[in-house]
């Protein structure tokens, strides 16, 4: 589990353009039904695309960009699956744990907490395969 702490002060000085990059994008994926819904269903396992559109009704199209853009950003995973007739398809996962929020007089602190994404079965087979 890794975590990234931005904080925003007044009295800092120094240039905060990577911060505030950040910072933008928690508050835009915190502001994002779509994306919030996205991350909670991936959160415990890994789902289809198909299996998070029956689990939060989000239509199709737009769940597709949410996942290219959580995908972007680095807040979700992708595994590779096979079918049992051998057909392939992606799985995507939460990289996120948790997301720790606060804003006082003294600023904007922003925690993500990120969790280890799970090893795919494709990199267990060429790790047997290779010893």
């Amino acid at each position: 589990m890794s975590m990234a702490t931005f904080n925003r002060d007044k009295e800092s000085k120094k240039d905060l353009s990577d911060v505030e990059s950040d910072e933008t994008i928690v508050l835009k994926v915190l502001g994002d039904t779509y994306s919030r819904m996205i991350l909670q269903v991936t959160s415990k396992a890994p789902k289809s695309a198909q299996e998070i559109h029956d689990e939060t009704k989000i239509p199709m199209a737009t769940l597709y960009r949410r996942i290219q853009w959580l995908e972007e950003i680095n807040y979700l995973g992708k595994q590779l699956n096979r079918l049992p007739d051998g057909k392939w398809y992606f799985k995507w996962y939460s990289l996120i744990q948790k997301i720790t929020l606060v804003f006082s007089a003294d600023g904007l602190f922003v925690q993500v907490m990120r969790r280890k994404p799970p090893v795919s079965r494709i990199a267990d087979i060429w790790k047997t395969l290779r010893q």
